[in-house]
Parts: C-alpha cells; structure tokens; sequence
C-alpha cells in the first residue's frame, strides 16, 4: 500500500484529520492485497480510536461516516466502511474496511 502513495499523497495525509490519518495508517499496517481489512468492534474501536464513550451507536456511525468521505474526496475514493451483524454473538459486530 505504501507504494501506492507518492510524496503528493503522503502530503495530501497530512492534512487530513488526525482520525482520518489514523485510518489511513492503519490501511496503510494492514496492507491487505484483497484491499478488505474485517474487524471486530472491540478491535476496531481500540485500533481506530472510535471510542464510544457516552455516545450511542448513530454517533458513532456519524463518525465512521465522516471519516470515510473525508478520506474518499482526498485519496482514497473507493473507501468503505460497513458496520454489521455476524456471528460473533450477540454484542459484537463486525467492521469491514474496504479501499
């Protein structure tokens, strides 16, 4: 993945925000050749820092939302970041990260 970026883009990462930047770095650690990174929620919210703190679920998919068309219009216009049920149980869910 790092050699997808050029020094422009590695400028463009910058200046985005430090969420986005932690997005982007840690797609960045993972470099998964299927370009689909899938984490637990657990996971997801320690990696990515998307602490629920006190907010409810819309919140933090506000967020995730967020994040994802910040990094889409700078660098990565085919980021994805779906939020769903598996089979993992009852209280956790799955995030699949997709570039």
């Amino acid at each position: 993945m790092i050699d997808m970026f050029d020094a422009q883009q590695f400028q463009v990462i910058a200046q985005l925000s430090p969420r986005a930047q932690q997005v982007v770095g840690f797609i960045m650690w993972m470099d998964s050749p299927a370009r689909e990174i899938v984490l637990p929620r657990s996971q997801f919210y320690a990696r990515l820092h998307f602490y629920p703190r006190n907010e409810n679920m819309m919140a933090i998919q506000k967020a995730v939302a967020d994040v994802v068309e910040e990094v889409r219009a700078a660098l990565l216009p085919h980021l994805n970041i779906r939020i769903g049920d598996n089979d993992l149980g009852e209280q956790e869910q799955l995030f699949t990260i997709t570039y």
